[in-house]
């Protein structure tokens, strides 16, 4: 009786520690996802601030020559799109950086 007992004390604790074993795994995997999907979004931020700079070169360098009203309202929503673009990549990689702040916390903790 007492072995019995001891064994399935033993399956419990056998169980407790693949379950932790996977929970480590599947952490890590999503510790490396949020790592690739921050660097990709660091790239895509820098590639559309190239283009919005390219833009604004582009239009300065056309100031001399006079601006029709439908070219000022283009130029002010592509401002516009752009702000609101830095903003939803600031959003996102604020959220990023707090799992990575998490995977660091249970990197050390391990």
């Amino acid at each position: 009786m007492l072995l019995t007992k001891i064994t399935q004390a033993l399956a419990v604790v056998i169980s407790l520690v693949c379950l932790a074993t996977a929970q480590q795994a599947q952490a890590r995997q999503d510790c490396q996802l949020a790592s690739n999907e921050l660097r990709q979004l660091e790239n895509d931020i820098r590639q559309a601030n190239n283009r919005y700079n390219n833009m604004q070169r582009q239009s300065n360098s056309q100031r001399n020559m006079p601006q029709s009203e439908a070219e000022r309202q283009q130029q002010e929503m592509a401002r516009l799109r752009h702000q609101q673009e830095q903003q939803q990549y600031q959003q996102r990689r604020n959220d990023l950086n707090k799992i990575m702040n998490a995977c660091r916390r249970i990197k050390h903790h391990n």
